[in-house]
């Protein structure tokens, strides 16, 4: 595990250079980011809660986003735009954003190997993205729109997310959390909850063996 969060490290110290180097420091708030942040302090510390709460936290986006991905390179139409800021990118922006790829497969071998669930891993997931999006909102101009804080996908540009685009401030957040937590973290909680089964890698108890023969 802790090689695992060697190399999240590494990844989470390249994302924050390559993100001052650009001048937008604030995207290290992604929920990704932070995730990846997450996984390389459980790797290290070799803590199971905190690897199952950034699985809970990336599984999902990560689906969507690979999905998006994947689309624009074989049909040539990226649906979401998610992945468009790839177009033509230069091979530091790909080593910068790689985690997409493997953080969340490796995150899911890692619980495999756990012999505990954590049950809070969901809430702590949830309430770590309405910190970030509270947060967002209070200090970030909507413009950044990090975590999807201000709309869905792009609150400049009317679309399939419009009604929900322009529900009053609370009632978007509210909307947006539970949306997430109900379609994209609980179907990870149930993922984990299938893999890491309590004491499946614990040795069998030997039983003395008895001699009868006197």
């Amino acid at each position: 595990m802790r090689i695992a969060g060697c190399v999240f490290a590494c990844q989470w110290v390249f994302t924050c250079i390559l993100k001052f180097a650009e001048g937008t420091p604030h995207e290290l708030l992604w929920l990704s980011h932070v995730a990846l942040l997450l996984s390389a302090v459980g790797g290290l510390l070799n803590r199971g809660l905190v690897i199952q709460t950034a699985l809970v936290a990336v599984l999902g986006p990560h689906a969507v986003w690979l999905g998006d991905f994947f689309s624009s390179r074989v049909l040539g139409a990226s649906p979401l735009a998610v992945t468009a800021y790839l177009t033509d990118a230069p091979w530091w922006v790909w080593v910068g954003t790689a985690h997409h790829f493997y953080l969340a497969p490796t995150l899911v071998w890692l619980v495999t190997r756990q012999d505990r669930l954590y049950r809070t891993a969901l809430w702590m997931a949830s309430i770590l993205l309405l910190y970030l999006t509270v947060l967002i909102r209070a200090f970030l101009p909507v413009s950044s729109n990090v975590n999807y804080a201000f709309g869905l996908f792009s609150p400049a540009e009317p679309g399939l997310f419009d009604s929900l685009n322009r529900l009053p401030e609370s009632a978007y957040l509210l909307v947006l959390n539970a949306g997430v937590t109900l379609m994209l973290f609980t179907p990870a909680a149930g993922l984990i909850a299938l893999l890491s089964k309590p004491g499946k890698h614990k040795h069998p108890t030997r039983v003395p063996s008895v001699d009868v023969c006197g």
